[in-house]
C-alpha cells in the first residue's frame, strides 16, 4: 500500500509537504496504527525532535514510497 492510499482512507490531508499527528497521549487505535504503517517508509536517519517545553517534545521523520515524500510530526506529553 503506497502512502497517498493510507492517508486517503485515514482521511488525513498533509499540508505544506508535513503529515501531523498530533500528540501520542490522544491517539487511538486508527492513528497508531497508520503512524505503524507510515514508520515502513521511513527514510533512514531522518528523524528528529525538538523539546517544545517541559516534558513535551516533537519528534519528525521523513517517509518516501518513491511517489510521495513527507514529513510526519508528532508530539510526546511525558508528563502525564
Amino acid at each position: 500500500m503506497k502512502i497517498a492510499q493510507l492517508l486517503q482512507e485515514a482521511n488525513i490531508e498533509p499540508r505544506h509537504g508535513e503529515i501531523k499527528l498530533g500528540t501520542v497521549n490522544g491517539w487511538g487505535e486508527k492513528t497508531n496504527t497508520l503512524y505503524q504503517a507510515l514508520r515502513e517508509f521511513v527514510i533512514p536517519d531522518s528523524g528528529t525532535e525538538r523539546e517544545l517545553g517541559r516534558c513535551y517534545t516533537e519528534y519528525s521523520f521523513t517517509i518516501n514510497d518513491g511517489i510521495d515524500e513527507y514529513n510526519v510530526v508528532y508530539s510526546v506529553d511525558s508528563s502525564d
